[in-house]
């Protein structure tokens, strides 16, 4: 699942939380123009598989998803 981490109306860290209520296993990328160190690890430290900054490389983008559907194969 891909989600900005800054929504307008929710965040993008309570939908990681509900969503892990639901769907423990589902890979959840997460998406954001917030570009600092603390940031990336927050994100990490809170769930989310991947951490990509906007503006998103679509190459990039496509190797992640790939890289936690094949995870999720193995």
């Amino acid at each position: 699942m891909l989600t900005d981490v800054a929504m307008p109306e929710r965040d993008g860290y309570d939908l990681l939380l509900e969503i892990r209520s639901s769907y423990r296993g589902l890979p959840v990328i997460a998406l954001t123009a917030q570009a600092r160190t603390e940031d990336e690890q927050r994100a990490q430290s809170a769930g989310f598989q991947s951490y990509l900054r906007k503006p998103i490389d679509a190459e990039h983008l496509l190797r992640e998803i790939e890289k936690h559907v094949r995870g999720k194969e193995a």
